[in-house]
């Protein structure tokens, strides 16, 4: 049996990381592809999982003069809709993924 760990923040997420054997996810996009199982069936994963996409260190987005830092569990759709972010960035989100996928995929 899997099980499925929501940290309530950053710190908790760390110590579950510390402690257990999990794969982290943030969308989950990609990784439920990657462990599709057959037709029908509810994917198939080796490890418990750990959701990181609802902390709030790893949505933000900080921009400075030089350099703009974006958080691993923002969305795609989010980034399409940030004044800052450069303009390939957001073709390339628009190329890659379905309105969908960009509601759930992350950036990182």
């Amino acid at each position: 049996m899997v099980n499925g760990y929501l940290p309530k923040d950053f710190r908790e997420a760390l110590k579950i990381l510390n402690e257990k054997d999990v794969t982290i996810y943030a969308g989950g996009t990609d990784l439920m592809v990657r462990n599709k199982n057959a037709a029908s069936l509810l994917p198939k994963f080796n490890n418990d999982l750990l959701y990181i996409g609802n902390l709030k260190e790893l949505k933000e987005i900080k921009e400075s003069s030089d350099k703009l830092e974006i958080g691993a569990a923002c969305t795609l759709s989010t980034l399409l809709r940030i004044k800052g972010i450069p303009e390939v960035l957001k073709e390339a989100i628009r190329q890659i993924a379905s309105p969908a996928i960009r509601n759930m995929g992350t950036i990182g």
